[in-house]
């Protein structure tokens, strides 16, 4: 019985200390996105597309808790990887290519792409990218790395300045950068990483 006292006690002091906005703040992005990618009407799915990804960046940059790694770059780094990176490959190599191969060779009614080229298609896991006809197998997981990649970028933005001022003109320069080089579709979005970092700093500073 104290036991599960202490268990409510911890519970309670957790709850307390999470900011349910952030909580909601998701919600919202998650339902505009499932949203965004149906057959919703087209002003609404444009309305939603001019800020909705957006929000997500905005919301990575809030929860940077810089102070906690700033003296441990390689920790970030490793707890971004096991959080991001290691559960992407593993869905995208062992469930969704498998599921995304049996369904283009005819095994299923819901047949979507052509599979002529499956190797390429088992590339652009490594590669990850959905722009063009990249990461046939799931695109919108497109995201995980190319977050992993601006979070990146932005501790070493937060690591090389102290001052709000300066880190506001590295991240305004490099999202100008990121922009006028999207041509290039970088592996792991890195272009996109850049244009980004403005909308990590909007959260960060928040």
């Amino acid at each position: 019985q104290t036991d599960r006292q202490t268990d409510r006690q911890t519970d309670r002091q957790t709850d307390r200390q999470r900011n349910i906005s952030v909580d909601v703040a998701k919600g919202i992005g998650i339902s505009l996105m499932v949203i965004g990618h149906s057959s919703a009407p087209s002003e609404f799915h444009q309305f939603i597309y001019t800020f909705h990804m957006s929000l997500f960046f905005i919301i990575a940059g809030y929860l940077m808790n810089f102070n906690k790694w700033k003296n441990n770059y390689s920790q970030f780094i490793k707890r971004r990887i096991e959080r991001m990176i290691s559960p992407y490959f593993f869905m995208s190599i062992f469930v969704f290519y498998p599921l995304w191969y049996i369904a283009s060779i005819g095994f299923s009614k819901y047949k979507t792409h052509d599979i002529s080229a499956p190797i390429d298609v088992f590339v652009d896991i490594f590669y990850a990218t959905s722009v063009g006809n990249g990461m046939a197998f799931n695109p919108p997981l497109w995201f995980l790395p190319c977050l992993f990649m601006a979070e990146l970028i932005f501790f070493g933005v937060l690591t090389i300045s102290k001052n709000n001022y300066t880190r506001c003109f590295i991240v305004c320069v490099l999202a100008i950068i990121g922009y006028h080089i999207k041509w290039m579709n970088l592996p792991w979005g890195g272009d996109i990483a850049l244009v980004v970092q403005f909308f990590l700093f909007l959260g960060y500073i928040m």
